[in-house]
């Protein structure tokens, strides 16, 4: 005998239906939530491409992308690639998350983070990325530590080698294809995508496509070398045909899958175009930049934060409400949950999101030929010392662009792309005034002054104390160091590749301050002059009662030769006694 009267059979039945729904699932029970995939490109600008109004680049599978999508026309990302990948997967300001910049170990996305992949992990997707990662280098970072079922992370910037090849690791493990990477990333997406598994997928393609090294297949090369562009600008414009190829076999592959789910397509850039000055000359960049707009990646003025963004599986449409990369993530969330099933749906997503938006462009990073900080010139690859880090929390030293509906108060932006004297604020009316000429400070003094003083909230509010934590390092005056890609010991203590590589000239000494004194050096390979000492031990120093334990590095080459260390592991003794208890 049923407990509830025939009267409450219909509510039941309804909640039931109300519950499947919001689940993903029809009411004959069918899991209808879509697949998703989102292609990301590396260093592309809004310029580049022919459904942008380039008349020059063949790129006939992204325009048919563009064409039967709905094309959001005010989508803007970071300045840099990693901000824009942390602010992309976990749907929140890049600097509330650990990332600040992209090497030097601000590139550390926390890792008490969810990303996108996680939540759709959780929700009973398939989650699997091929290509560019650049949000950590160590275990725990990797993306098959970050919600990715299956990840194979490329080797950074090499596209091919001198052998016919490229390189990563895939879930963890070193392998080698034959060929381009931008093929091997594909046929990765188009195997998986057939997979005989009932579960929806999500499938990130970061392609490194058109980052520096610039490399393209001399057929793709030779197209624009005919019309008499230069080296520089040809091989960019072939990356982007090369590309293009491997994106219509991807989208033919798409169409080719079972019908009893849809499958929606996301296509963006991560920032503006990079200057390139050792491939491309200034009249490269002129004819390349043909909207004339300012800036490019690194800096904060439109053409550096501005990008495509097409979505497919609408139809074609059109949007100009603004959208940044960190709603992304939500719409991704929305997608799954069904909430957004057409057209209609994602327009109104769109007019839903804030049009207030902070952008950070890093002091270390300017657009000039040498980068510039507050700290003065440096390599942006050296991480800051702890003496100095404090200033990059202060508010009135930092690049900083705040968009408002159609206008955008830029602070500290560029000292070479603005003549004016005696101010660091320009104001423009970036809709009616895209290539950001007219300054408008003089005329809307309280408009300047009321968006100054919520960048200044809103900047304080993101700007958390593990923004900015990095390793201290200790420069000799004859000692010359390059240091990319360096990470601060976790306090776990597990063993961690903290770094990817060093490379110097004659002594250097590498100080980390780290929060376990039985950190140590366990491995490393180290190449260059035959004669060349290295020494490494922990010290602990006592200050006003406060212990600071440190480990220190000595390297010394004979006669100022230069050398490179490699394959650098630490381990912690304490660690390694825990993890062999029972």
């Amino acid at each position: 005998m049923s407990i509830f009267p025939k009267t409450c059979y219909p509510i039941i039945i309804g909640i039931w239906l109300s519950f499947l729904s919001t689940m993903g699932y029809s009411q004959s029970g069918k899991d209808q939530r879509p697949n998703i995939v989102l292609i990301q490109l590396d260093d592309l600008g809004i310029d580049d491409l022919p459904s942008e109004g380039n008349m020059t680049v063949k790129a006939p599978n992204i325009d048919r992308l563009a064409m039967e999508s709905i094309r959001f026309s005010q989508f803007y990302v970071t300045p840099v690639c990693a901000s824009s990948r942390a602010e992309l997967l976990t749907g929140k300001p890049h600097l509330s998350v650990g990332v600040s910049h992209v090497h030097g170990g601000k590139d550390y996305l926390n890792l008490e983070e969810q990303t996108i992949a996680d939540v759709l992990q959780e929700k009973g997707y398939r989650t699997a990325m091929w290509g560019k990662w650049h949000l950590g280098k160590t275990p725990g970072y990797m993306p098959w530590d970050r919600g990715f079922e299956e990840a194979f992370m490329a080797r950074l910037y090499e596209y091919i080698d001198k052998d016919g090849q490229n390189h990563g690791h895939f879930n963890g493990k070193a392998i080698s294809h034959e060929g381009w990477v931008t093929q091997t990333i594909t046929d990765y997406a188009i195997q998986y995508m057939h997979r005989d598994d009932p579960r929806p997928f999500f499938a990130y393609l970061p392609y490194l496509t058109v980052h520096e090294p610039l490399k393209a297949p001399e057929k793709y090369k030779n197209i624009y070398k005919e019309k008499g562009l230069s080296n520089g600008l040809s091989t960019l414009y072939g990356m982007i045909t090369h590309l293009d190829t491997h994106i219509g076999r991807l989208l033919d592959e798409i169409q080719s899958l079972p019908q009893n789910r849809p499958t929606y397509v996301l296509f963006m850039s991560d920032n503006g175009p990079a200057i390139i000055h050792r491939y491309l000359s200034e009249e490269d960049r002129k004819y390349r930049y043909h909207h004339q707009y300012r800036g490019h990646k690194g800096n904060i003025l439109e053409n550096g934060i501005k990008s495509p963004f097409y979505f497919h599986g609408f139809g074609a449409g059109y949007s100009d409400k603004f959208i940044s990369g960190q709603d992304i993530f939500a719409m991704i969330q929305d997608l799954s949950e069904r909430r957004i099933q057409n057209q209609s749906d994602l327009i109104d997503f769109a007019s839903d999101c804030s049009e207030e938006h902070l952008f950070y462009a890093h002091r270390a990073w300017q657009p000039s030929q040498e980068a510039w900080s507050t700290l003065g010139k440096f390599n942006e690859y050296i991480t800051l010392k702890s003496s100095n880090v404090h200033r990059l929390y202060d508010f009135k030293e930092q690049a900083i662009a705040y968009r408002k509906g159609p206008y955008k108060l830029i602070q500290n932006g560029s000292e070479q792309e603005f003549e004016e004297k005696g101010s660091t604020l320009r104001l423009f009316n970036v809709q009616e005034d895209p290539q950001e000429r007219h300054n408008l400070v003089q005329l809307n003094p309280e408009l300047t002054q009321l968006m100054l003083e919520q960048s200044r909230v809103a900047f304080n509010q993101l700007h958390v104390e593990t923004s900015l934590t990095h390793p201290i390092i200790h420069q000799p005056s004859k000692g010359q160091l390059f240091l990319p890609a360096v990470n601060s010991i976790p306090e776990t203590g597990e063993i961690k590749k903290a770094f990817d590589y060093l490379v110097g000239k004659g002594k250097a000494e590498i100080k980390f301050e780290v929060a376990d004194p039985l950190i140590q050096l366990e491995d490393y390979k180290i190449k260059g002059s035959e004669n060349i000492h290295l020494q490494a031990n922990m010290k602990t120093e006592e200050n006003a009662g406060k212990l600071t334990h440190w480990l220190h590095i000595k390297i010394n080459a004979d006669h100022g030769k230069e050398w490179r260390l490699t394959n650098i592991c630490f381990s912690s003794a304490s660690s390694l006694e825990q993890n062999q208890q029972p």
